[in-house]
């Protein structure tokens, strides 16, 4: 890996943010997506589930955020734009970075459009508007808390087995350089809203406030993933 390439990717990367890289900055162009008895590896060495919550749809729900080592980390914060690999840049808002990927952008396969299917594999992509509604309509909300009590994930669990759920970390989201509603968890919806320069969002305030919501063109968000049948 190129010298300097290499030193922009260690400066990008923070604890805080997951640090997605950092176990083998030297080895990750050689790493593929691959499905592997339930499990996806991803291409930033990660190793994601997909979980099936009994959805009418059959759509499987990543168990995490893309570039989160575990489904209690944030990942990283995309901007909109940043859905098609192709978009993808270093920018960096203050302490908490962007996420990039740098070299790994080079190595993708052919066709390949957005980060999930980038990252993934083939199947995987950007919820839509229709996806996280059905999400919402088919689970129910517990919060977790930290030992100071303190709110920092919620658990989506199925109505039809209790079992089966998926953890969607706090985060907030990033706009003009400042972190917004750091207590609120959120991802990307791919559906624009019409006549708006926005997209829909996954949104959940507390346990009763859990709905879409808007974020327009500045916004930097976590994305999650999803796997249609």
């Amino acid at each position: 890996m190129n010298k300097n390439i290499k030193i922009l990717m260690e400066s990008l990367f923070d604890e805080e943010t997951d640090n997605i890289l950092s176990s083998d900055k030297d080895s990750i162009d050689t790493v593929f997506a691959e499905k592997i008895t339930g499990i996806t590896i991803g291409k930033d060495k990660i190793e994601y589930e997909a979980v099936d919550l009994d959805l009418p749809s059959g759509n499987l729900w990543c168990d995490r955020n893309i570039g989160a080592s575990t489904p209690l980390k944030i990942g990283g914060y995309f901007p909109r734009k940043s859905f098609s690999v192709s978009r993808i840049s270093p920018n960096k808002s203050k302490n908490i970075n962007l996420v990039t990927y740098l070299d790994l952008l080079n190595k993708r396969p052919k066709g390949c459009k957005t980060i999930p299917e980038f990252i993934l594999g083939h199947g995987w992509d950007i919820p839509t508007k229709d996806n996280i509604d059905e999400l919402i309509n088919n689970t129910k909300v517990e919060p977790i808390q930290n030992k100071n009590n303190c709110i920092i994930a919620y658990k989506l669990i199925s109505l039809k087995n209790a079992n089966k759920f998926i953890i969607i970390p706090s985060s907030g989201y990033i706009k003009i350089h400042n972190l917004y509603d750091k207590k609120d968890a959120m991802f990307w919806s791919s559906t624009a809203i019409t006549n708006y320069d926005c997209n829909y969002c996954f949104y959940i305030h507390d346990k009763f406030n859990i709905s879409l919501s808007a974020a327009d063109l500045l916004s930097s968000l976590p994305i999650r993933a999803i796997r249609k049948k």
